[in-house]
């Protein structure tokens, strides 16, 4: 909520539970919500506002992982612990979130590759582009104009030759990646049709579509 040119929390009770003191408050992930306060990023811990050091901004923390990405005042970016400590110093010019225990980055902007927790590069960075790894163990990279995914190991298994999409009504509903795959299935362009493949590539009921949005599950 906002009040002015500040921002807090209330719950779903209506109950302020921060204050609205803050220039910028991320989204909630088990108790640490990153926020901007006097012109400085930080996190709030157990209530207490944690400075990060250097760092000109923070990116959400997801629930299932201990790092999450920041950038200084270069523009670098590294990757910061829920203790608000630097855990890979900034040194990357692109960088998502982790997932399944690895990072995409980019050292150079241009190419893409993975790194574990450590900040040691274990999937070459070689890609145009490459999404986070989902729950089943696949991540989309791109391969000239064209996506393919691999596994953990860094093995293509599925080879480049599809398109891929964000956005939908997946994205009204949902704030899971859903680039890539979702509950086994990955939405995907081919041939100029769209439709849905398992982790063999094999098509979701053997259909393809002129158009088609992510399932959206709804509680």
């Amino acid at each position: 909520v906002n009040s002015g040119e500040s921002w807090g929390l209330i719950d779903t009770n209506g109950k302020l539970v921060l204050q609205p003191v803050y220039q910028d408050v991320g989204t909630m992930s088990q108790g640490i919500i990153q926020v901007k306060k006097g012109g400085i990023y930080g996190l709030i811990r157990d209530g207490n506002f944690i400075p990060v050091n250097g760092a000109s901004n923070i990116w959400d923390f997801s629930d299932e992982e201990l790092l999450t990405y920041a950038s200084n005042a270069e523009g670098l970016v590294g990757f910061i612990d829920r203790q608000g400590q630097w855990a890979i110093e900034p040194r990357f010019k692109k960088a998502r979130t982790f997932s399944q225990g690895l990072a995409p980055v980019s050292t150079d902007g241009k190419n893409w590759g993975y790194i574990d927790e450590k900040g040691t590069i274990v999937v070459e960075e070689k890609y145009r582009d490459a999404e986070i790894f989902s729950a089943d163990g696949m991540a989309p990279v791109k391969i000239n104009k064209l996506w393919g995914f691999i596994n953990t190991k860094g093995e293509m298994v599925l080879k480049d030759q599809y398109e891929i999409s964000f956005g939908g009504l997946a994205a009204l509903f949902s704030s899971e990646n859903v680039k890539g795959f979702v509950n086994g299935f990955a939405l995907v362009g081919y041939n100029k049709k769209w439709g849905f493949i398992d982790a063999s590539g094999n098509p979701l009921g053997g259909n393809w579509y002129d158009k088609a949005e992510q399932f959206v599950m709804l509680k």
